[in-house]
């Protein structure tokens, strides 16, 4: 359980309240570019956001379905609440662009240390930043800049490409909705990412499914409400004196 912790913690990764700007992406008149430019602006709106929903980690012999909530605060940091079966309030954590505090309620332990995405059990392509990560969990996915694009003009869908240090990154976009990126590196598949919207909704995706094909490890995480840039509550939880305290 220890483990499962630290894992999704590390995955999820107050302003002013601000209204969220509608965006128009299903509109097959836009040009790529357009639809880049308006998916990364309307990520940059976001100054703070609440999720909540539900997690599924298949893990080799692990499967597990968990419910959590998550606090993105100033886009820099995070805080997650993780509830297990039955209710079982399973711990809290914070995260920064840096450092991490994860509290185990269920074996009373507290565990800190640097934010680390190289030592995932699922492997994640260098280029991802944490801050992209915080992007990522309040259900906003940007779009790289300046890249190969190829066009398919008979399905209004495009093509993005990536090239980086043996690392390919190609994204699917339909009707102005990101629907797959599989990373590579140099021929070798080592993530997928998909993507689906409920009802057409452009905003903001419901669910993201993470699977590595070598080891077959998948995460998916499924949303079930979303707040943009609503008065945040204190980002701070309580931790039993006694726990146990470990560095990592």
């Amino acid at each position: 359980m220890r483990k499962l912790l630290i894992l999704l913690v590390v995955f999820f990764g107050c302003a002013s309240v601000k209204e969220v700007e509608e965006i128009n992406l299903n509109n097959k008149s836009l040009l790529p570019e357009e639809v880049i430019n308006n998916v990364n602006s309307f990520a940059y709106t976001i100054n703070n956001c609440k999720t909540n929903g539900t997690i599924e980690v298949n893990f080799d012999s692990l499967s597990i379905t968990l419910e959590f909530t998550s606090y993105l605060k100033n886009r820099d940091t995070l805080k997650i609440d993780l509830t297990g079966p039955f209710g079982l309030e399973l711990g809290s954590a914070l995260i920064t662009k840096n450092y991490f505090l994860i509290y185990n309620k269920f074996e009373n332990i507290v565990l800190e240390g640097i934010v680390d995405l190289s030592k995932l059990p699922i492997s994640i392509p260098p280029s991802f930043k944490v801050d992209e990560l915080f992007s990522f969990f309040a259900n906003v996915r940007l779009l790289p800049l300046n890249s190969e694009i190829t066009t398919n003009e008979i399905n209004k869908s495009f093509i993005i490409k990536t090239n980086s240090n043996n690392l390919s990154s190609t994204y699917f976009v339909e009707n102005g909705m990101l629907s797959k990126v599989s990373h590579n590196k140099e021929t070798k598949n080592i993530l997928n990412e998909y993507y689906s919207y409920e009802n057409n909704n452009l905003k903001y995706f419901n669910s993201v499914v993470l699977e590595t094909p070598q080891n077959k490890r998948q995460i998916k995480i499924n949303y079930n409400s979303i707040e943009y840039n609503i008065e945040m509550p204190s980002l701070m939880f309580e931790v039993d004196n006694k726990a146990k305290r470990k560095s990592i």
